[in-house]
């Protein structure tokens, strides 16, 4: 009954076969459709040949049908192959120059088969006989060439099955099981086919192979319909979600995690087999208020905070329903967007115009003294320069001249203070203080002699690194603080120490009143005066010092006890122990003690 039960089930499976490829042919537009169209209409073309071969009357008709039918047999494993790689991303391999040396043996094999009489390399010996009222051919001995043509079939079989079955294990469930759908569609025809050629069952004298790829169709069927096998692509996953950067994770209808890519392996920080079937918050517990907030959101879109203080990391979460092809809710997608350098990027644009807006009021108000110093001298010179004496004329354009570049000087140092970020970024040198604080004197001169203060510093320096300029802020504002809050007349000592750490501490004490405890954190915070009844200004001066001494890679602090006046400090780094002392470029006269 071989022979009749292979003519009443072939019109089934070609019908089974035909209707994959008709179902198949919408999607034809995915990359892989081609190549799988081919192997489905190889399997059909081998059925009906092989059929018709049956169902032939004559030897002649018999044996001619026999060797067209290589020409599907020979592009059934081909097919196959190209199918598999198409399938699994792999079309790279698929060019002309990668793909035709394959196409050698097969092509050989089908030509070989049609010219057999002549060399027997596929059939050196078969048989013709009536069985069951059908004209059928046996092979009693097979050709080398077939057996050549045999083992690497057999072998690309192999390669796409090993191909699709690593893909499936890597994938998301639902593509594992459209992968054992093709694996088994494609494989069932190796094993009757095997147990044909190597006469495994005795007796057995038809090969039902092609109907075996023909129900193999059933499984393709079942991954068309039940796994959307062209709507859903293990390729598409490795490149739209494997890839992806965002943390992705499918959690189902109980919270549970039930996949996720790599992202959210590398944000969970543990193995994907750890955390399939666990919620999130028992992989990471501190996301509980996160969790909480959401647990019963089947959609939503907000941005979320993780990590602690000092390593905060920001993600925009997205939260998207599943439904299954009935519109059932299933579970949900959620997709965490790292949004972190964002964040950073707007509050370091905060910070920069908080510092920009700092800097244009310090300039306008270090600049206040400079330009009425000038308005001054020039007042005097439009109204009595005709009556001064040459030399009076020539001072007051000196002072005039020497202010103005010390504004320009001022504005180019804070201009270069505003625009640098990083203590990398600073050209530090050595520090020649007293000159410094000679400049310093010359700025604060006419509130040293208003308010009669006594300035007490030392004659020698310690040797550190800065930038002059802005060092030279932050005497401006210390001493001038120091003036206006000091005592009557104002005594400002200054002096230097250094420091076991290979910091320099800079320090000038006063003889006020010293600072309420309360105000000693707000003292560098900006728009903060000591007094408001005593002084006028932006309350900016401590702000600008404390960013100057930060970028010089210092810190800057105040001591204080009520009616014992306050020593404010800053620190910078001591210069190395073989560095020269800048040479002063005018003379110094060192204050008296």
């Amino acid at each position: 009954m071989q022979y009749t039960l292979f003519a009443i089930l072939a019109p089934l499976g070609a019908v089974m076969l035909f209707t994959v490829t008709l179902f198949v042919w919408r999607y034809r537009g995915i990359a892989s459709v081609p190549s799988f169209l081919w192997l489905v209409g190889t399997s059909l073309g081998w059925l009906i040949l092989n059929t018709l071969e049956l169902l032939a009357s004559t030897e002649a008709g018999t044996v001619a049908l026999a060797k067209v039918t290589y020409i599907f047999i020979t592009i059934a494993p081909l097919a196959w192959l190209a199918f598999a790689l198409e399938y699994t991303g792999k079309s790279r391999w698929l060019t002309l120059r990668r793909f035709l040396p394959l196409c050698i043996i097969p092509g050989l094999t089908f030509l070989l088969a049609v010219t057999n009489e002549l060399h027997g390399l596929i059939w050196q010996s078969y048989e013709l006989r009536w069985v069951e009222g059908f004209l059928t051919m046996r092979v009693i001995r097979y050709g080398p060439g077939f057996w050549v043509f045999g083992v690497s079939a057999y072998i690309m079989v192999f390669i796409g099955a090993l191909l699709v079955a690593r893909e499936g294990i890597k994938s998301f469930k639902v593509y594992r099981w459209q992968s054992l759908s093709l694996l088994l569609g494609s494989i069932m025809p190796i094993v009757p086919n095997a147990i044909y050629i190597l006469r495994l069952i005795p007796g057995l004298t038809k090969d039902y192979s092609p109907l075996s790829f023909a129900f193999g169709g059933i499984l393709y069927a079942i991954g068309l319909l039940r796994f959307q096998l062209f709507d859903l692509k293990p390729i598409a996953r490795d490149q739209l979600i494997d890839s992806m950067n965002d943390a992705m994770m499918v959690l189902d209808s109980q919270s549970r995690i039930v996949d996720l890519n790599p992202a959210a392996v590398a944000l969970l920080r543990r193995p994907a087999d750890e955390v399939v079937g666990k919620r999130p918050t028992e992989v990471r517990p501190s996301w509980e208020p996160i969790v909480s907030e959401f647990r019963d959101a089947a959609s939503a879109q907000a941005e979320i905070i993780t990590g602690d203080e000092t390593s905060p990391r920001w993600y925009e979460l997205r939260i998207s329903p599943l439904s299954d092809r009935r519109g059932r809710y299933t579970g949900r997608l959620v997709v965490l967007h790292d949004i972190t350098q964002r964040k950073q990027a707007e509050a370091e644009r905060e910070r920069l115009i908080a510092d920009l807006d700092s800097y244009a009021h310090t300039v306008a108000h270090d600049l206040k003294n400079p330009l009425s110093l000038i308005a001054g001298y020039a007042n005097l010179l439009q109204e009595d320069i005709e009556v001064m004496p040459p030399e009076e004329v020539q001072e007051a354009l000196d002072v005039i001249l020497r202010t103005a570049f010390k504004m320009t000087d001022i504005v180019n140092a804070l201009l270069v203070l505003a625009s640098t970020r990083r203590l990398d970024e600073v050209e530090v040198e050595p520090l020649d203080m007293a000159a410094i604080l000679l400049d310093v004197q010359e700025r604060l001169a006419h509130a040293i002699a208003e308010s009669q203060a006594m300035l007490v510093m030392p004659g020698e320096w310690p040797l550190a690194l800065g930038v002059g300029l802005w060092v030279e802020e932050v005497w401006v504002n210390y001493i001038s603080n120091a003036i206006k809050y000091g005592g009557t007349p104002p005594r400002v000592e200054l002096g230097a120490e250094l420091q076991e750490s290979g910091m320099v501490r800079f320090w000038v004490r006063d003889n006020g009143h010293g600072v309420d405890p309360k105000m000693r954190d707000l003292l560098f915070v900006e728009f903060t005066r000591l007094d408001t009844r005593r002084t006028e200004g932006h309350g900016l001066g401590l702000s600008i010092v404390k960013r100057i001494v930060e970028k010089l890679g210092g810190e800057v602090g105040v001591d204080s006890v009520a009616g014992q006046g306050s020593l404010f400090y800053f620190t910078l780094p001591a210069a190395p122990p073989d560095t020269a002392a800048p040479q002063p470029d005018r003379a110094i006269i060192a204050p008296a003690g």
